[in-house]
């Protein structure tokens, strides 16, 4: 009895996997056409996996006898009988994961709007300003350019000091010594340049002498002053900017006047003319060029300087006569003092400024 039962069992078993196989394939071909094939999962909006809903019960043919309740069976025949049913099942489908959401596109940046005249005018305002600015501040930062003027000096003005010498003893009627200073001024000018370094200049010159004396014989003051005017040519040679050698020639007349005066008595007084020629040579040191020029170039000419000259000067005799004072008790008119040679060397030291 118990070997009927488990074929009778076993029997149902396989006509019932068999009747679910095939109730299975006539509802897949029917739902092909029309709806998604059955899945043993269905995903839902939110990426959630539901189970699949169990297949409907197929129905019984009349006649057909009622079948008998599954018995369990043991798991080797369990796993023996699922492994056809499952190769014949649909495997359910893939579950396939969310795309991940994109990055939106950046937005399209908005044109520039158009300018009108006037903003373009704000505009280059602003560009002025800024350059205006900026050229400021540069001219405060940068010193400005150093202008170089013209460093030729032309021009020389200069105060001189000589000593004169004289011989004659009747000069010791007016002075002790034998040599007399002559305070001067004079000024010249290049007139022509013969070569890059050699230059001409013309020169006029005024120099003035006083030699007093009292006690001469007892009771006489005697008093002697002289004016000299020239004009003189000399010539320059610039060896270096601060030394430069040179020769000089004059010409000019000297006036002089002669006073003798005795104690209580009126005062004698003559005049006489003696012409003059100095010849010399020197040199002038003086300042190296552009020393006092300022940065827009003025003073680029300007220096200073000492010349130092030694020479001969050659003079007319000059004659007094002594007439008639006022009051005198003794008369005058044929006192005769005779000729004064004024002849002797002579040594200029001027300080020379050149512009």
């Amino acid at each position: 009895m118990s070997f009927l039962n488990s074929r009778s069992v076993a029997a149902a078993l396989l006509l019932a996997s068999l009747f679910s196989d095939g109730v299975e394939a006539q509802t897949t071909g029917a739902a092909a056409g029309t709806a998604t094939p059955p899945t043993a999962a269905t995903t839902s909006a939110a990426g959630a996996t539901a189970p699949a809903a169990p297949p409907a019960a197929a129905p019984v043919a009349a006649g057909t006898p009622p079948a008998t309740p599954a018995v369990a069976a043991p798991p080797a025949a369990q796993t023996a009988q699922a492994a056809p049913a499952s190769a014949a099942t649909p495997q359910p489908a893939e579950v396939v994961p969310a795309a991940p959401q994109s990055t939106p596109p950046l937005a399209v940046p908005t044109p520039h709007p158009t300018w009108t005249s006037a903003d373009v005018a704000r505009v280059r305002a602003m560009l002025r300003t800024h350059r205006a600015v900026g050229a400021a501040d540069g001219a405060t930062q940068a010193p400005s350019p150093v202008v170089h003027g013209d460093a030729g000096a032309p021009f020389a003005v200069g105060f001189s000091v000589d000593a004169v010498f004289y011989h004659d003893k009747g000069y010791d009627l007016f002075a002790n010594d034998d040599v007399t200073p002559r305070f001067g001024l004079w000024a010249g000018y290049d007139v022509l340049k013969l070569t890059d370094h050699l230059f001409m200049a013309a020169e006029l010159g005024w120099g003035v002498e006083h030699e007093k004396q009292d006690g001469v014989l007892g009771a006489l003051h005697t008093d002697l002053v002289s004016h000299t005017f020239d004009a003189a040519a000399s010539l320059r040679y610039v060896l270096f900017p601060w030394l430069q050698p040179q020769a000089r020639l004059s010409a000019g007349a000297t006036w002089l006047t002669a006073e003798l005066q005795s104690d209580g008595e009126a005062t004698n007084r003559d005049h006489a003319v003696s012409p003059i020629v100095t010849l010399g040579g020197g040199f002038l040191l003086r300042t190296p060029p552009r020393l006092f020029e300022t940065n827009d170039g003025r003073l680029a000419s300007a220096s200073v300087g000492v010349q130092v000259e030694g020479g001969y000067a050659l003079r007319g005799s000059a004659s007094f006569a002594l007439g008639d004072g006022h009051g005198a008790q003794i008369p005058l008119r044929q006192a005769e003092l005779g000729e004064l040679t004024l002849s002797g060397p002579y040594v200029r030291t001027s300080l020379v400024t050149r512009f």
